[in-house]
Formats: C-alpha cells, sequence, structure tokens
C-alpha cells in the first residue's frame, strides 16, 4: 500500500501541472529599456526612458553607419501610421560602443553633419553602452539589422521588430499601437458600482 501511494504522489503531481495552462515564453520575458543618458544632435542632454513624454515612444535603432539608410527610411514611411496614432512619438537611436569623449563629439559631428533637413535633431540621439547587455535587456538578437521598439513612457517593450521597411511590419506596428492605446484606456477607465444613480442636477 505504501508503494503504491509513492508511486502515484509522482504521478498526480505531474498531471495537475500537465493541466495548469502555462503563459507563453514571450509573456514571461519583460524586456525593458535599460536608462542611458546622452545628448542629441542638437547637443540637448537626454536621459532614456526617463525624458519620453509620450504613452507609446518608437525607437529606430540602428548599430552600423550602413544601417543609416534603412532606419531612416523607416522614418519616413511613418505618416500613415503617426496619422492613426497621433500620440506616437518617434526617435532615431544610433547605437555604438562605449568610447572616449573625443570619438563620441566625432561620431555626433558626423551624424549631423550627414542627416537630411527632414530629420529633426533633437529626436536623434546617439548612445554610446554596452552593446551586448543593451540587447539583452531588450530583447533584441542581434545588431546586423535596424531594429524598432515601441515602449511606453516607463521604458516597457510593447512591440518589436528587425529589417528594413516593409508593408507587413508597418501593419504589426499600426496592430499593436491600437492594442496598446485600448490597454491604456482600460487602466484608466472609472469602474462604476452596480446599481450607482446619478444624483440629480436639479435640488
Amino acid at each position: 500500500m505504501r508503494r503504491l501511494y509513492l508511486t502515484t504522489v509522482p504521478v498526480s503531481l505531474a498531471i495537475l501541472m500537465l493541466s495548469c495552462p502555462m503563459p507563453p515564453l514571450e509573456a514571461q520575458q519583460k524586456h525593458v529599456l535599460p536608462e542611458v543618458t546622452s545628448y542629441a544632435l542638437d547637443k540637448s542632454k537626454v536621459t532614456l526612458p526617463a525624458d519620453l513624454q509620450s504613452p507609446q515612444n518608437l525607437l529606430i535603432l540602428y548599430f552600423e553607419p550602413d544601417q543609416s539608410d534603412d532606419a531612416l527610411n523607416w522614418a519616413k514611411q511613418l505618416d500613415p501610421v503617426r496619422s492613426a496614432s497621433p500620440g506616437l512619438a518617434s526617435y532615431i537611436i544610433p547605437v555604438y560602443p562605449r568610447e572616449n569623449f573625443l570619438f563620441r563629439w566625432w561620431i555626433d559631428g558626423s551624424i549631423r553633419s550627414g542627416a537630411p533637413a527632414w530629420q529633426d535633431q533633437h529626436t536623434t540621439i546617439p548612445i554610446f553602452i554596452d552593446k551586448q547587455s543593451f540587447l539583452r535587456e531588450v530583447g533584441i538578437s542581434g545588431e546586423k539589422e535596424p531594429a524598432l521598439l515601441l515602449i511606453d513612457k516607463t521604458g516597457q517593450v510593447e512591440w518589436k521588430t528587425q529589417g528594413k521597411c516593409e508593408a507587413g511590419k508597418l501593419a504589426e506596428l499600426a496592430a499593436a499601437l491600437r492594442s496598446d492605446s485600448r490597454s491604456v484606456v482600460a487602466s484608466h477607465a472609472v469602474m462604476i458600482p452596480s446599481g450607482f444613480v446619478a444624483p440629480s442636477p436639479h435640488r
């Protein structure tokens, strides 16, 4: 009888574990933009994500100079998305490894001189960080392609993609923005108790 009990317990435990739905792996892993202080191309000091003003922020990241054209193309193609989500703020973030002041000054000057006239210098923010640690924290698999991160004001990553701008990815971004907007509205909704009767304005 005792031997039967010992074999039954592990089997029962296994059945219980299998019957409990597990959240998807992606849902368990929350990626957050680490705090980074740097200077925008207009020389204003910026701390990310603390200085983000919008509840929805799109970061267009690139990791090598030859990826800048793809990153700028993403920025140019965002007008329809912005029209549907007027609260969206977008930033171009060139990502470089940690370097000394002289190298950072040279990089900033190179990006500034090569930027097209339409590029907003206040929202173009080169950062100099430990690349590998940064990639892990935001959940990006590598630096061979530009990447996009949709984050909230706290830096939590709500959506991400990598590669060139494509219609399918723009559609995914638009869907993510709609979903995020509904979540924001729901989190601020006022719960009215059942049976509540509004007082009459005439007394």
